[in-house]
């Protein structure tokens, strides 16, 4: 099984057991890919990464949710 990272709730990837909360977190992760257009892992510079989740949440404590969707997206819609 391969595993990428982004799609699993760290306290989960480290202890398991996987239950239906990690697959809905999965699944979640997956439809905000879609929508931001970016990959659950990304680099910010050479250096150093971000989290597409972490950002997501800071977006939400701002109260900006919606500056995460891909630009295509916000022009249609």
């Amino acid at each position: 099984m391969k595993v990428t990272l982004g799609y699993f709730i760290s306290e989960y990837f480290r202890s398991g057991p996987y239950t239906e909360k990690s697959d809905v977190y999965g699944f979640s992760m997956t439809l905000v890919e879609l929508m931001s257009g970016q990959n659950p892992v990304f680099s910010t510079s050479p250096t150093k990464t971000k989290s597409l989740a972490m950002q997501l949440i800071t977006l939400m404590e701002d109260r900006r949710p919606f500056d995460i969707l891909d630009a295509r997206i916000k022009e249609h819609c």
